[in-house]
């Protein structure tokens, strides 16, 4: 399992994941399977990777979830095609 990076208090992270099973997405929407992919990004303003969230799950038709948590690990946006339109 990967640990949860250091990032600074101004920062977020983005997972992606696929809706249906839970697996974690490389931001290549493709199936996490080896230590060369990166399994999360990091953001410098938690809007841009709100924005960025939204179009993963909108280019997926639905078929990625996106989670964006801040610098103490704590779940901040929960984005699926459920709950897309409220942002």
């Amino acid at each position: 399992m990967r640990k949860f990076p250091k990032i600074e208090e101004n920062q977020v992270l983005l997972v992606r994941a696929e809706n249906k099973t839970g697996i974690i997405l490389d931001e290549k929407l493709e199936y996490l399977v080896n230590d060369n992919q990166k399994w999360c990004t990091v953001f410098s303003s938690l809007e841009y990777a709100k924005e960025q969230a939204i179009l993963f799950v909108r280019r997926s038709n639905g078929n990625v979830e996106c989670a964006i948590y801040d610098s103490k690990e704590e779940l901040t946006l929960f984005i699926d095609n459920n709950n897309i339109d409220q942002f």
